[in-house]
């Protein structure tokens, strides 16, 4: 049987497989491209940032000092401060540390819990020479006497006791008189000197007098480290000078350096 002219054709089927496949293909381009210039808000970008060095904190910490008992059994910290002990019962102001191989005396009161460890007074002095040293140990002030008669006839002023025969005083007079001081002696202070005692200029032995309490501890030892406040200068005396008979600390009005 003849086919109609004018019957319709059929539809061509691979060339719309064709078209099918660029079509997706142009999108799924379209997509990368989107997905690449304008990544989705879910997919966190990493930026740049420019190397730097952090550097870590500085912490600053307080190590306790460190310590050491010498061989006079006292504990000295490494500021060359002395380690006191007294006790609660002990309610005096101050306590007296005597380094005798550096000849300095150190004065301390109480810090803010109650312990004796503020310095407040360093004074050069000169503890015993060679066959007389300054006995060593912890021991307590007691009698004081603006001038007292010493075991070589001379005479010191502002004096206190330490132990027995033990004083701290001024340095020497020839006589019971303020213009007769053994000047060549009071030229040894800051070293060791006595026959004992603990030697001091006028005003630093004047100071002890009248600020000690009765019974003030008083530790005697040896350290190669003077002391927290480390050590004074003493003052020479010219013995050339007219004034040489006088203690240039003594404050007695009469005084010849006060002038």
């Amino acid at each position: 049987m003849a086919k109609p002219k004018h019957a319709a054709k059929k539809p061509n089927r691979i060339k719309y497989v064709f078209i099918a496949i660029a079509v997706i293909a142009v999108i799924v381009g379209i997509v990368v491209i989107i997905g690449v210039t304008h990544p989705p808000i879910d997919d966190p970008v990493t930026a740049y940032v420019p190397e730097t060095t952090m550097e870590a904190p500085t912490t600053t910490t307080t190590e306790p000092p460190t310590t050491a008992i010498t061989e006079t059994g006292v504990t000295v910290n490494s500021d060359g401060s002395i380690v006191f002990e007294p006790g609660d019962s002990y309610t005096n102001k101050y306590c007296v540390a005597v380094n005798r191989q550096a000849n300095v005396v150190t004065v301390y009161e109480k810090d803010e819990n109650g312990n004796y460890t503020k310095p407040v007074k360093a004074f050069p002095c000169s503890c015993g020479r060679e066959g007389h040293e300054t006995p060593a140990g912890t021991f307590t002030t007691s009698d004081r006497y603006p001038w007292l008669h010493m075991v070589d006839n001379s005479e010191g002023q502002y004096t206190t006791r330490i132990k027995g025969a033990i004083w701290f005083h001024s340095v020497c007079y020839f006589t019971k008189d303020k213009s007769n001081l053994e000047y060549e002696e009071y030229n040894k202070l800051g070293s060791p000197a006595s026959l004992g005692c603990v030697r001091l200029c006028c005003a630093d032995a004047k100071w002890l007098y009248d600020n000690l309490d009765f019974a003030t501890i008083v530790t005697i030892y040896d350290s190669p480290l003077p002391g927290p406040l480390g050590k004074p200068e003493s003052i020479k005396i010219d013995t050339n000078d007219e004034r040489r008979g006088w203690d240039p600390t003594d404050p007695d009005p009469a005084n010849p350096w006060n002038k």
